[in-house]
């Protein structure tokens, strides 16, 4: 289980404001609106644990732009699915519907108030290595499936080598780093597998959780942790970017 998704740092030698980052997330008022929706998200497992999905694109844009608008200048954000819910005696169906957004509805879709985000510099070859962990178990709907920001296309082959851990050995160990990813594209272009991009992640993942063994080899100087609750910036981003809209992009793609 989670314990808590990013930021208000220092981000490329520039020291940024902390005073809107400090607070937890806010657990009053659960019935005030803070904005609407345009569609209905579907947080069912066998749905947001398996592919592109609108919840999953909604909540990894919210945390790239509100990053990013915090100066932290990321290519990529990721979201584990197994950090969004649904209360299933309020909605058995799994769908928030289209209409009024309100706090007590993103309290149920992100119940983990303890998550904060981090941002980590990667390399391409480290990206592949990532998106071959979130895509290991399929078909099986598990919360280690990540959904994707813009700007990004993965193409998958679920028929492939999966990825293959040793969870037996502490620190858990790569043994077959998978062939399922196909190619993955940044803005129209292959990534480079050498080259860093920015990626804003949950701490619940960079230490290790649900098999990302990547982030244990990944020096701290290359880490920025922030005191940023994603419950806070996902609020923000709803209260300011409403009517919430996502669409379906072939981001993740079989």
């Amino acid at each position: 289980m989670m314990k808590r998704l990013t930021i208000l740092l220092v981000a490329g030698g520039m020291l940024l404001s902390l005073a809107a980052c400090l607070k937890k997330p806010d657990e009053d008022n659960d019935s005030v609106t803070i904005g609407s929706l345009s569609v209905d998200l579907n947080a069912t497992e066998s749905h947001v644990r398996t592919q592109e999905s609108l919840i999953g694109n909604f909540m990894a844009d919210a945390i790239l732009n509100g990053l990013n608008e915090k100066g932290c200048q990321l290519d990529l954000a990721v979201m584990n699915a197994g950090g969004i819910r649904f209360d299933a005696e309020i909605r058995p169906n799994g769908i928030y519907p289209k209409g009024v957004f309100t706090n007590e509805m993103l309290e149920e879709m992100l119940p983990f108030t303890e998550n904060k985000l981090v941002v980590v510099e990667v390399t391409g070859n480290q990206i592949r290595e990532i998106l071959e962990r979130s895509v290991a178990q399929l078909p099986l709907d598990k919360g280690a499936f990540l959904q994707i920001s813009k700007d990004w296309r993965v193409s998958v082959d679920a028929s492939k080598q999966a990825q293959v851990i040793d969870e037996t050995v502490s620190p858990p160990q790569l043994i077959s780093a998978g062939e399922r990813i196909l190619s993955i594209y940044y803005k129209e272009a292959e990534i480079n597998p050498q080259f860093t991009y920015r990626l804003g992640i949950l701490d619940y993942l960079t230490e290790g959780n649900d098999g990302y063994v990547t982030f244990q080899n990944i020096p701290e100087t290359k880490i920025t942790r922030t005191e940023i609750y994603l419950n806070n910036l996902i609020r923000d981003q709803i209260i300011v970017y409403s009517p919430i809209n996502p669409s379906l992009e072939g981001r993740i793609f079989f």
